[in-house]
């Protein structure tokens, strides 16, 4: 069943919710890709900084070999421990290491064979709970739905956080001010308006705020 927009963020919300409860991760984040040959694009992101949440659904997740091995086993939950050379590879020793991580695991979401998802956690302590690979293969069924509804063309309309964004967009106000109002980080709001971007086909915020007005978009 394809979910509306607001159920679908609602339903990501909850799970995400859910996981950091069962898990206390530093970060994480959770994406999907529109189509087979776009971009992967965030659905919901938390604890990363900017440059590395880009790096997760660009570089990462297309050419890492390490992703390349979680992508090759889908089922399984592979940490850093599990992957041979990862723990000393460029992608930890030049950008999760000194971002404060010390293991993380990667999931790849997929329907058949395509690839139309990715979770990510990062933890700052080596030591990740025993129940974890438990926890996360109960929720994957959950993940590949969440990513599945997001693929649906009835969820290229904009979220409710999104609409939130851009009205605000549409008021001038800067990434800083729309993180006050709405209680979020400033890479949150950047990851949103991306995500805005994408969803409106366009590359700038006049021509986002232009698209809104035109497709009565905003009240």
């Amino acid at each position: 069943m394809t979910l509306s927009p607001a159920a679908l963020q609602d339903r990501v919300e909850w799970l995400i919710e859910l996981t950091r409860a069962a898990l206390p991760s530093a970060a994480g984040a959770l994406g999907y890709r529109p189509s087979a040959r776009a971009a992967m694009l965030p659905l919901i992101t938390w604890g990363y900084r900017a440059p590395v949440e880009r790096f997760l659904f660009t570089e990462f997740v297309e050419t890492d070999p390490g992703f390349a091995a979680v992508v090759a086993a889908p089922e399984r939950t592979l940490f850093w421990a599990d992957l041979p050379g990862f723990r000393n590879g460029a992608t930890a020793r030049s950008l999760l290491t000194p971002a404060g991580f010390r293991e993380g695991t990667s999931m790849a979401l997929t329907r058949g064979a395509e690839l139309i998802g990715a979770m990510h956690l990062s933890f700052d302590s080596p030591d990740v709970p025993s129940h974890a690979r438990g926890f996360l293969a109960c929720l994957r069924p959950q993940l590949v739905e969440l990513a599945r509804s997001a693929t649906e063309p009835s969820s290229a309309a904009l979220t409710r956080r999104e609409l939130d964004v851009l009205r605000l967009l549409a008021d001038g106000a800067t990434n800083r001010r729309i993180a006050g109002t709405l209680g979020i980080a400033p890479s949150t709001v950047g990851t949103h308006v991306e995500h805005i971007f994408a969803k409106l086909g366009v590359s700038n915020r006049a021509a986002a705020v232009a698209t809104a007005a035109r497709d009565r978009l905003l009240p």
